[in-house]
């Protein structure tokens, strides 16, 4: 298990910082820098490579993709790394999160394969692609795909898609855990799981806060740098909208 920065965050918070992540990287284009960044951090990122294959710039990468999330969140036990769809599969169906059914409504952060020979009913089918929720709107599921006309793009498709193969689902919540030293129901819980959740403040290493401790001018500018990142993510995501 990798060190937990998730601490005192809640599941559902988790999910979202997963999901960020994997929105930071639409737009990234086959042989671009961020590309040749997803390979090789699969390629060097790990203690051993699943099925000791190196992946070349020129495979296909939907699943390098998703392995480079867990991998630069920290959380390759969680979000299983693999760069075939079918190995993937394997590792979630022996990890018991597997789900083949193509009218699961998903959460955000699950894993979505496609089997595009698919032509009706329950789909057992070869996976070709795989792409991760993002969010689901009733009927609407919007997932982003590296790999999807050569590039990191959002698609949406609907709840029991004909081409759905089934979900990946992680086990986000092996990895909420509280900070050892603020317990549930104490005076600054609630306002210190928050400033984690928001990404402000993660305590130390060993899975501790020191509430009652001294702030350092150091620890001051990393919170300031913080909020402006998160504003300035705010505005430009205004600005776009």
């Amino acid at each position: 298990m990798v060190e937990n920065i998730f601490y005192g965050m809640t599941e559902d918070a988790i999910r979202q910082r997963v999901v960020d992540t994997a929105l930071s990287l639409l737009g990234i284009k086959e042989g671009s820098a961020g590309h040749k960044k997803i390979i090789d951090t699969y390629n060097t990122g790990l203690p051993k490579l699943p099925r000791g294959y190196k992946l070349s710039y020129n495979d296909p990468w939907c699943a390098a993709t998703m392995s480079y999330i867990g991998i630069n969140l920290g959380i390759s036990d969680v979000i299983l790394p693999e760069v075939g769809c079918a190995p993937m599969i394997e590792l979630y169906r022996k990890a018991g999160r597997w789900m083949e059914a193509d009218d699961y409504v998903p959460k955000p952060g699950d894993l979505v394969m496609y089997d595009w020979d698919a032509q009706r009913g329950e789909c057992t089918g070869a996976p070709d692609h795989v792409g991760m929720v993002i969010s689901v709107d009733g009927k609407t599921i919007t997932v982003v795909e590296g790999n999807y006309d050569n590039q990191v793009k959002t698609r949406e498709i609907c709840v029991e898609y004909i081409k759905t193969r089934g979900f990946c689902c992680p086990d986000y919540g092996a990895l909420v855990q509280g900070f050892s030293d603020v317990p549930p129901g104490s005076w600054c819980a609630d306002e210190i799981n928050r400033a984690a959740e928001l990404g402000l403040m993660v305590g130390y290493g060993d899975g501790t806060f020191n509430p009652n401790g001294a702030i350092t001018m150091a620890q001051t500018v990393a919170v300031a740098a913080r909020i402006h990142a998160i504003a300035a993510a705010g505005a430009e995501s205004f600005v776009q909208g």
